[in-house]
């Protein structure tokens, strides 16, 4: 039996309590009360209370980079811990330095930093002769004018220390990138406070890739990197920054898998990236996969659930092993099934119908997902899609082939704005 420590936590990746404790380990979770994936997205307190069924001891930290490291050496001194491990993005380097602090296998945490900020990542890939976006790093509207005119319209301008699409815009003019800064302030006061001072006030500026958006889950293994999964990534029509849909497999053919395990062997490489299971974001481009963001954690969203579908293989158990420096069997194509995540978000936001409780729950008989986490009810009003944080829910559907998931998620978003009442973002 191992002592495996979780720190925070995505909702869907609540379900990683119940494997470790399956597994026959001692489980241990550390919640945050100032920035949580959690708290950000509304997580009930019942769902919560649901995973923690599954947990033997439960602490809390009033705040999540200044008391982690102490809550983590009195908890190691109380009983020896093995892994710690943490599925939020806002959770990666506090972790990681916890981690390091007691001893505990890890990636360590000055190498995660230059990867969660996305113009030191780029920086260090530019240097190695890695394909990589030209960019620029900029704070005011001075500077991204000037980088503007060197790297050229269309160009994409995202937070640095940026999560779940916030703050991020493609920009096709200069009118275009005025009117960016312009709301930027407006954009800043709206968004959480604790969330906005992480994000702070740097900007990377790049040049927009043409390509097909994808994702590959990544195995560190101690440097021997593998490759569990690519999937292909589905854009809303009306802004290609916001994903809508996540299909497994991707459907590309062999030749181009092979390009990526390549092109993901020398990112993580020369960035040193040594443990833990990674959500790597790239667009295949006519020169072969060109980086969009490294993501230190595992895939988001309800992804785990389709990936279980497809390979027959719980993500979180390869997780867990690869934190205790095990050597987990991880699936390999061809698959005979496939699935798709679709996100529900809202072009315009709005005020649902009276009885849109009933109409959803027609369309779960009709489509009978693997499982589901739109909650809706009649009256509520729903919020502008602006990123991952304002998805309303997901459906996660399987399929016989990666075409088939793709047209049942675009049929599937259709029924949905007709229940809803609301115009909902979708893919072509």
């Amino acid at each position: 039996m191992a002592h495996v420590v979780f720190v925070d936590s995505g909702p869907a990746s609540l379900a990683a309590f119940e494997v470790a404790k399956g597994l026959g380990h001692h489980v241990t979770f550390v919640e945050p009360l100032d920035i949580s994936t959690l708290r950000l997205t509304a997580t009930s307190r019942d769902r919560v209370a649901a995973a923690l069924e599954h947990v033997d001891r439960t602490f809390t930290v009033d705040r999540l980079a200044e008391d982690l490291d102490g809550r983590m050496r009195l908890i190691h001194e109380e009983l020896p811990v093995d892994a710690v491990i943490t599925t939020s993005e806002l959770a990666v380097l506090p972790t990681a330095r916890a981690a390091e602090s007691i001893g505990v296998r890890t990636t360590p945490e000055h190498r995660l930093a230059r990867v969660v900020e996305k113009d030191l990542c780029r920086d260090l890939l530019v240097r190695a002769g890695i394909r990589s976006p030209r960019h620029a790093t900029v704070t005011d509207a001075g500077e991204a004018r000037t980088a503007a005119r060197e790297i050229g319209f269309p160009l994409v301008v995202k937070p640095s220390r940026g999560t779940a699409k916030e703050g991020a815009a493609i920009i096709r003019a200069q009118d275009g990138l005025d009117a960016y800064f312009d709301g930027r302030n407006a954009s800043r006061a709206a968004r959480d406070a604790t969330l906005d001072t992480l994000m702070g006030t740097r900007l990377v500026m790049e040049t927009y890739l043409e390509g097909v958006l994808y994702s590959a889950e990544i195995v560190a293994g101690g440097g021997d990197i593998r490759v569990m999964m690519i999937t292909r990534r589905e854009r809303a029509t009306h802004n290609e920054l916001f994903e809508v849909a996540a299909v497994m497999p991707s459907g590309l053919p062999q030749e181009r898998t092979a390009d990526v395990e390549d092109y993901m062997r020398a990112v993580f490489g020369e960035l040193r990236l040594t443990v833990g299971v990674y959500h790597v974001e790239f667009i295949m481009t006519a020169d072969g996969p060109t980086l969009v963001e490294i993501n230190p954690r595992m895939m988001g969203g309800m992804s785990p659930f389709v990936f279980r579908h497809v390979t027959g293989v719980d993500p979180f158990r390869v997780l867990v092993a690869e934190h205790l420096g095990e050597r987990p069997e991880l699936p390999g194509p061809p698959f005979d099934r496939a699935g798709i995540v679709v996100a529900f978000g809202s072009v315009e936001g709005g005020v649902l119908p009276a009885d849109v409780e009933r109409r959803v729950e027609a369309l779960v008989d009709e489509y009978r997902p693997l499982r589901h986490s739109l909650n809706v009810r009649g009256g509520d009003r729903v919020p502008r899609l602006t990123g991952n944080y304002s998805v309303l829910g997901y459906f996660c559907l399987g399929a016989r082939t990666t075409e088939e998931a793709r047209y049942l998620g675009r049929a599937l978003i259709s029924d949905m704005s007709d229940a809803l009442g609301q115009r909902l973002a979708t893919y072509d």
